[in-house]
């Protein structure tokens, strides 16, 4: 019985992050669902974490542990520990055991992911649980959707009925009351016009909308608009929906021009597209992020100016609309809305800003250059460092409290303060090797700790001149008695 207690106690010990053995012994192995999972995240907007986590089963790290799954519940993973899994090949176990045995670990996601992949930040590894959380439970279809026509659309545009006035839905510019009288052109054509509405739970407000257009062009194809959530995470929601339901949809939810994407042959293209109305008796009209070419005397929406026929462009914030002649097209330029300075601007003068999904003047929208990528000035998803004076997306970022300053996290390394690695590490900038770091072997810790066994000036690939350094622990030097009073503070 003390014989299996003590195991007992020993495999309790050998959870991620706890095991005592000297070297991990197992590649990472992960479940057809769990990549699943991953790569969908992946392919609805690039998720580091992500992308991370999938690229451990081909990289030469080794883990305590292998066979990682997804709980039922989409709140906790599971895992087999390295003892177990050994266990199980000795007793020539059926591989499907190792993924079903009661001996699996279990583990919150968020934090597998901060043990294993240590140097992202906190609010990163929030947003990406919950991500992960709203595909899983989209897989066990626990939202809320509903088609509207008609009047219902009217009724849903309206702030009042929103779950909340965050996101690209509470920042709309068509959702106080007063923009019911510009929506007829929604409400009276619901033949080819309806709205795909997200419920919360109670299902008396909404948490997402997206407008869905049935096309005469491509012929009879169904098309969502740009998606307008609470959430930014339920915009995947909405793109899996249209994806279940063979819809177009476009690449990125944004005003204007982009990728459309067709679900039935995973194609991303610009197409022209056509709506022919039924009822077009109006005097004012929406703003349309899309479909915002309107031909009266053919009653067609268009995403496109054709060679001739006038139009009108319905891209004011106010009922109003613009009137070309089809000839005129070479002097016309649509106008978008700037969501920084709260008017409409020309879209040859304006730069889409990513991170604050919407427009802005091109003189004050702000660079990110590591990715190209733009922002709004002082925009809160962008930081600054002052390590390499630029602009990065904070969820692309960590802090440094040792620098002080946001690091980019292609280039975070993490900094031990003891030989055994037993201290919570501290984060630095990976160009701080032989400055105020040392790199042991695979690893990174603070200069106070090591010495320099050697150092060599090498030639790199892009031939440059390297100082390459050798380090050794100090603790070794007192052990081997190697050192006097004297020498040591020149180590």
């Amino acid at each position: 019985m003390l014989k299996n207690y003590i195991q007992y106690i020993n495999e309790s010990d050998e959870a991620v992050g706890k095991n005592k053995n000297k070297n991990p012994e197992q590649k990472i192995i992960l479940s057809d669902k769990f990549k699943k999972i991953l790569n969908e995240i992946q392919n609805f907007k690039q998720s580091n974490i992500s992308k991370r986590l999938l690229e451990l089963e081909d990289s030469d790290r080794l883990f305590n542990f292998s066979y990682v799954d997804i709980e039922p519940d989409g709140e906790n993973i599971s895992y087999l520990q390295s003892n177990r899994i050994e266990r199980f090949i000795n007793e020539n176990k059926p591989i499907t055991e190792f993924w079903t045995s009661k001996m699996r670990t279990k583990q919150r996601v968020g934090r597998f992911i901060s043990q294993i992949l240590p140097n992202f930040k906190e609010n990163s590894v929030e947003k990406f649980v919950k991500k992960f959380k709203t595909i899983v439970k989209e897989e066990n279809k626990e939202y809320n959707f509903e088609l509207v026509e008609g009047d219902e659309i009217v009724y849903w545009y309206d702030y009042r009925n929103y779950e909340n006035v965050n996101g690209t839905m509470g920042s709309s510019c068509m959702s106080g009351p007063e923009s019911s009288r510009y929506l007829n052109i929604y409400r009276n054509n619901p033949n080819v016009c309806k709205m795909l509405i997200l419920k919360n739970t109670d299902g008396d407000k909404i948490k997402g909308r997206a407008l869905i257009w049935k096309l005469s062009e491509p012929k009879d194809t169904i098309f969502m608009d740009r998606v307008y959530t609470n959430d930014d995470e339920d915009e995947l929601i909405f793109i899996k929906y249209a994806k279940k339901n063979g819809w177009l949809y476009k690449e990125v939810q944004m005003y204007g021009e982009t990728f459309i994407i067709d679900p039935s042959n995973n194609s991303k293209t610009k197409i022209k597209m056509e709506v022919n109305l039924d009822n077009t008796n109006f005097n004012q009209y929406p703003y349309l992020d899309t479909l915002r070419f309107y031909y009266k005397n053919e009653k067609k929406l268009l995403n496109y100016i054709k060679r001739d026929g006038n139009y009108y462009t319905l891209t004011d914030t106010e009922g109003y609309y613009a009137e070309f002649d089809g000839d005129d097209n070479d002097d016309y330029d649509p106008l978008v809305y700037d969501g920084y300075n709260n008017r409409n601007i020309p879209e040859n003068e304006a730069t889409w800003c990513k991170y604050d999904v919407g427009y802005i003047l091109s003189r004050d929208a702000i660079r990110l250059s590591y990715n190209n990528t733009y922002a709004y000035p002082n925009s809160p998803h962008v930081v600054w460092s002052t390590y390499t004076n630029k602009h990065y997306a904070k969820e692309d970022c960590v802090y440094s409290d040792s620098l002080q300053t946001w690091i980019w996290n292609k280039y975070v390394v993490d900094v031990y303060h003891d030989k055994k690695r037993k201290s919570k590490p501290s984060i630095t900038h990976r160009f701080e090797l032989n400055k105020t770091i040392g790199k042991v072997d695979e690893y990174y810790y603070d200069l106070d700790i090591l010495y320099i066994i050697d150092s060599k000036i090498k030639i790199d690939k892009k031939g440059k001149s390297v100082n390459e350094i050798t380090y050794g622990f100090k603790e070794d030097l007192f052990q081997q008695g190697n050192y006097d009073e004297t020498s040591l503070d020149s180590i």
